[in-house]
């Protein structure tokens, strides 16, 4: 920089000594020379100033080249580090995508069977309906064969009441009939032995054995009466009875509803 300022301004003197041979009179020569160091003064410190706005600009230059150096060296070393980072994950979004498309797989399976089982649930629910009506007519029938199977029950029960008391009544107009006839034929057997009304006289009965027959065929109607409508056996406790208040044998109790 030195030898840049004494270059400067020795062809500033070289230019005013040539300026000063053209100059005549000596009053002009002193101004001219006094112009001159004036203006070599002011050259210099404008040199000097500019020389040290041109150091201050390099200083800056090398500053921000040295910072844009560091930053090119960053910028490859985060390239290099971004490069080894993309080489390992890329191994992992092959895996990833390969899951992806395993799972994406998975689910298309896995909604095909949802449609067939909703399809198929579909059908079954049809199939209830179906079902349903089908049990709700059968209930309908069931209800309809109970109410007819009671009116059958009550009137065979009836009926079977009445033929035991029919059947009592008969046997005893048979027994009735039966000592007539027995009388008669003691009659005819007397009247063919010529014998006399205190020898035909039949023998005095027993109070108690006509008690005992009397309590047997009592017991006979009433067993007739105890007779159950469904096995049409005597019924043996416990007897029970319907809402009908008709009688029916324990064994059978468990068939009617």
């Amino acid at each position: 920089e030195d030898d840049l300022l004494d270059e400067f301004v020795n062809k500033f003197r070289s230019s005013l000594v040539v300026t000063k041979k053209d100059v005549d009179t000596k009053y002009l020569v002193n101004d001219l020379e006094e112009i001159a160091g004036g203006v070599i003064k002011r050259a210099a410190n404008e040199f000097e100033k500019k020389m040290n706005e041109i150091k201050i600009l390099k200083t800056e230059k090398d500053t921000i080249e040295t910072n844009l150096t560091d930053l090119k060296t960053e910028l490859v070393d985060r390239r290099n580090k971004v490069k080894i980072v993309f080489a390992e994950k890329s191994g992992e979004m092959e895996a990833v995508l390969l899951n992806l498309r395993s799972f994406e797989s998975a689910k298309d399976e896995n909604m095909e069977q949802m449609r067939i089982i909703n399809e198929h649930l579909k059908m079954l629910e049809l199939k209830k309906q179906s079902l349903a009506e089908k049990q709700n007519k059968i209930d309908s029938r069931i209800k309809d064969s109970l109410v007819e199977k009671k009116k059958i029950q009550t009137f065979l029960y009836t009926e079977n009441k009445k033929a035991n008391q029919h059947e009592a009544d008969v046997n005893n107009q048979i027994e009735a009939l039966a000592i007539n006839m027995r009388k008669i034929d003691e009659r005819i057997a007397n009247v063919k032995h010529f014998n006399t009304p205190e020898e035909a006289a039949p023998p005095k009965v027993n109070p108690n054995s006509m008690m005992m027959q009397f309590l047997e065929n009592t017991i006979q109607s009433k067993e007739k009466q105890l007779e159950c409508p469904v096995c049409f056996n005597v019924a043996k406790a416990p007897i029970f009875s319907c809402s009908e208040s008709h009688l029916v044998c324990g064994n059978c109790r468990p068939k009617l509803k």
